[in-house]
């Protein structure tokens, strides 16, 4: 669930998937719903995990879909990431009678690195997990999933894939100080991180 956050979207985590990895390596960036011609922007972006997101701990690990809805900053980025915000997360169909609630929502940015390839950063998100007598706030800050456009992905959606991303412990007792997020976000409509 905490995965989620760090989707945060994940959300907007799947058209984040087009970015890059780091600002020393990155290229402009600009969100496009066409990969040539005159750029479409999108005003919106939509992202679902594929399969579930898992919340891995020491504890019990927590397996609940996620959603990711932003609005996308228009315009071509030419020294930074393109950023999301809002970037509405939300979490439903937990297993095992978990629940993952939002209790802070927070951005995503998109930062191209190359050809359909580039880096999706979550931050400011806090999630409420309860799961086998646990209730333990996390955070997501500066949460980073590997995105791919959707010519690399073979699937014409791109993607953004954390794999153990850590999330902090920000409250509760008996919770594991750091947790690890492993989800596999995929944006409802094929988006394009173009230079």
């Amino acid at each position: 669930m905490i995965k989620l956050l760090g989707m945060a979207a994940v959300t907007a985590v799947a058209a984040m998937a087009l970015v890059g990895a780091s600002s020393a390596m990155a290229e402009s960036t600009q969100l496009c719903t066409n990969e040539t011609g005159t750029c479409v922007e999108p005003t919106t972006v939509h992202s679902v995990t594929v399969g579930h997101a898992v919340l891995l701990s020491s504890i019990v690990n927590v397996e609940c879909d996620a959603l990711v809805s932003a609005t996308v900053t228009k315009g071509l980025v030419t020294n930074g990431p393109v950023v999301l915000n809002p970037a509405t997360l939300s979490y439903s169909n937990c297993l095992n009678n978990a629940s993952v609630t939002v209790i802070k929502q927070g951005t995503i940015s998109v930062l191209n690195e190359g050809n359909e390839l580039g880096t999706q950063t979550a931050s400011g998100y806090r999630v409420l997990v309860e799961a086998v007598g646990l209730h333990c706030v996390y955070s997501a800050e500066n949460l980073k999933g590997h995105a791919l456009g959707p010519l690399k992905t073979g699937t014409n959606k791109d993607h953004v894939t954390y794999s153990e991303a850590e999330v902090k412990k920000v409250e509760g007792f008996f919770c594991p100080s750091v947790s690890k997020l492993d989800a596999l976000f995929q944006d409802l409509t094929a988006i394009w991180a173009r230079t």
